[in-house]
């Protein structure tokens, strides 16, 4: 069974001839502090014998409107002792602001305030959040063909986070506030 079997296989919810083993997405940090700098294709061949699993999304077209209703404006703030840089988003729309706040460090990025607070913010979001006009499959058929028989390609479809409702509400409001709404 070769590794996009194995994959294929096991998310059939049937049995592979072994368990599958991949990593659920390189961090660019890993990659560029512990491997040299390599890509998540690199990153699979340096370590043998893992099923290849590799993240990418398709192009998202937009129309000139969407991008005028949606007019995304981030500000960098200072960086502390530490390597934290904070920062903040004005969404701005023709039916008001939204602000997103955050921080950032060489690691990661997270949320300090959500874009969704109150009533009106998701008023503002469903109203306005721009949708897609098409869909460009180019990276993801280019994707496909060079991983081969190595394994499986995987992404997000479309949506604020991570692609699924319940992680794109948390990512808008807060996992807590989600979970008390």
């Amino acid at each position: 069974m070769d590794s996009r079997e194995r994959l294929l296989t096991a998310i059939h919810n049937q049995t592979p001839d072994r368990l599958p083993c991949q990593v659920h997405g390189w961090m660019n940090h890993y990659l560029k502090t512990y491997l040299d700098g390599r890509d998540q294709y690199e990153a699979y061949a340096y370590f043998t014998g893992m099923d290849w699993v590799i993240y990418v999304n398709p192009h998202f077209i937009y129309s000139d409107k969407s991008r005028v209703e949606w007019d995304v404006q981030r500000h960098y703030e200072d960086t502390d002792d530490q390597g934290n840089r904070s920062w903040k988003e004005s969404i701005t729309t023709p039916g008001g602001v939204l602000t997103l706040e955050g921080g950032s460090n060489s690691i990661t990025e997270w949320h300090t305030k959500y874009i969704l607070t109150n009533e009106a913010d998701f008023e503002l979001w469903t109203q306005y959040f721009p949708i897609p006009d098409r869909v460009d499959w180019s990276p993801v058929i280019a994707a496909r063909k060079r991983i081969g028989s190595r394994g499986i390609v995987r992404g997000e479809y479309f949506g604020f986070g991570q692609g699924s409702p319940w992680q794109d509400l948390c990512r808008l409001y807060g996992t807590e506030n989600a979970i008390l709404a």
